[in-house]
């Protein structure tokens, strides 16, 4: 049986595509991915076992263009393939999955990584806002199955457009022990009487990263490293420097995924300061929180009702109020002088990884297409 997963992105890096692909062909099914590709990404032939079929973009732009030619070359593709399941990994791909699934008989699963019309990139533009809301609601009526990462989005989901409460796949890493090393102070030349807390992500709005910059000016010891990239580094740096704080603060750049928990174990606290930029955000589920149980270090958190509720359950580290550099300066204070409560919250952290893997929880994406292929 054949799958066909649908998206407007590159799937590359997409770390929950990678994970539901793997899943999907252990089961025994194929898989191919049509997905958007601009000129700038390099063109493959397949990623993760799955053949890609690229719906070309031309050069990256901003607008509705993209969108335009998207659909037009898409509906023409799509509606040539054959497969039981279409799989929207997004709202812009779904009425390209749609009719893919009608041209086929087949089921539809829309996939909401996110609750798309909360998100920061539409406030302010009530346009687009009412667009995107109104492709949502036709399509996700159509859908045979919808899942999504958190229990939040679910609910709002549910209630927003009427339909039965949509089946939870949150988005876990792999399970990995990483061992306790001295990986970044070697790396960086961090002296060892500073401790290290570290943000690994990408660098752009709405992840903490100033607010964490704020709260480390008021702790006497410390540094701050961002395992990431993105379009605001510039802007980090240079908050740095007028901060005062500039020796503090590391910016090393993307690290390769397979050497990440290495140096994420070789911290001392993982910061996961989302704000609240929109609904989206305050109810997101991110994946480096997970990450960070798995390397064995305690966590402060945004006090957020899915981040908070794992934070509390498993003990894994404290929770503060993201838009506070104050009291996450406290809460970090907390974390790193008392011993007893680091060692705690690092020995839950190994605890909850055994609970919140991939391993444990692609077994609910795997009921959906047990039932989806029958």
């Amino acid at each position: 049986m054949r799958v066909w997963i649908t998206m407007f992105d590159d799937p590359y890096d997409d770390a929950r595509v990678v994970r539901e692909v793997e899943a999907l062909r252990e089961m025994g099914l194929e898989v191919g991915i049509l997905h958007g590709l601009f000129d700038d990404c390099p063109r493959r032939r397949k990623y993760a076992g799955a053949g890609l079929v690229p719906v070309p973009l031309g050069r990256r732009r901003r607008g509705k263009l993209p969108f335009l030619i998207f659909y037009l070359k898409a509906f023409l593709i799509v509606a040539r393939l054959k497969g039981e399941v279409f799989h929207s990994q997004d709202v812009y791909s779904l009425p390209v999955a749609y009719l893919g699934a009608k041209m086929s008989g087949a089921r539809l699963i829309y996939d909401v990584h996110e609750y798309y019309i909360g998100t920061p990139a539409l406030s302010g533009r009530p346009l687009e806002r009412t667009i995107w809301g109104a492709v949502e609601r036709t399509f996700v009526r159509k859908a045979d199955f919808v899942i999504t990462v958190c229990d939040s989005i679910a609910d709002v989901l549910r209630k927003r457009y009427g339909i039965p409460r949509p089946r939870v796949v949150r988005n876990l890493p792999r399970f990995r022990r990483a061992p306790r090393t001295d990986a970044l102070r070697k790396w960086l030349g961090i002296p060892d009487e500073e401790p290290i807390l570290v943000y690994q992500g990408v660098l752009q709005r709405g992840r903490g990263l100033f607010v964490a910059m704020e709260a480390l000016r008021r702790l006497k010891r410390g540094v701050l490293v961002f395992l990431g990239d993105g379009v605001l580094r510039d802007e980090v740096r240079g908050y740095a420097v007028r901060a005062g704080i500039e020796d503090r603060i590391f910016l090393p750049g993307w690290v390769p995924l397979e050497k990440l928990p290495i140096y994420t174990a070789s911290a001392d606290m993982g910061l996961c300061m989302i704000e609240k930029l929109g609904y989206s955000y305050y109810v997101s589920l991110p994946n480096k929180l997970f990450q960070y149980m798995m390397a064995g270090i305690p966590v402060l958190a945004s006090d957020f009702p899915e981040i908070g509720k794992v934070v509390r359950e498993a003990g894994v580290g404290l929770l503060a109020d993201p838009s506070d550099p104050e009291d996450i300066a406290v809460k970090a204070q907390m974390l790193l002088e008392d011993k007893d409560l680091w060692e705690q919250c690092s020995k839950n952290a190994e605890k909850a990884a055994e609970v919140y893997n991939w391993e444990r929880e692609k077994g609910r994406l795997v009921e959906v297409y047990q039932v989806a292929c029958k």
